[in-house]
């Protein structure tokens, strides 16, 4: 994530400018969006950190179904956290690019939306939880 974040800001581009490398050419490249000449490592961020933050909320509703949690105190964590993914998805891009813009093409501003938009998916899907021993069994 921190990387990802990193990469938001231009770092990688930056550094490539101030002192040009074969190295950090590499870096610029891969954390940047090319023309399609193969798949790039930043190619394949915005998928898997989508199948990771939806396994993780399926698990989550589960795991708050376990605590007898109603719908409206799940959908408000929902709400809170779609809250602060597009805030700071939002101030990414605010300081990259010296005035606000409410552009959605990062991760964080994408997994905020998708996150409030799914939610009312959960309660109808079956929702098949790992259990905890299947991830962690217990030795005697």
């Amino acid at each position: 994530m921190v990387t990802l974040m990193i990469g938001e800001t231009g770092f990688f581009q930056k550094w490539y400018h101030a002192a040009p490398s074969s190295f950090t050419q590499l870096l610029a490249n891969q954390f940047e969006h090319s023309v399609w000449r193969g798949l790039h490592f930043w190619d394949v961020i915005l998928p898997a950190f989508m199948l990771i933050a939806g396994t993780a909320m399926a698990l989550s509703y589960h795991k708050q179904q376990q605590l007898h949690y109603t719908w409206k105190q799940s959908f408000s964590k929902v709400l809170k956290r779609s809250f602060w993914l597009l805030f700071w998805g939002i101030l990414i891009y605010s300081v990259r690019d010296q005035h606000l813009n409410f552009q959605l093409s990062n991760v964080l501003t994408q997994t905020g939306v998708h996150h409030r938009d799914r939610f009312p998916c959960y309660p109808e899907a079956n929702v098949v939880a790992v259990d905890r021993e299947f991830l962690l069994p217990s030795h005697p």
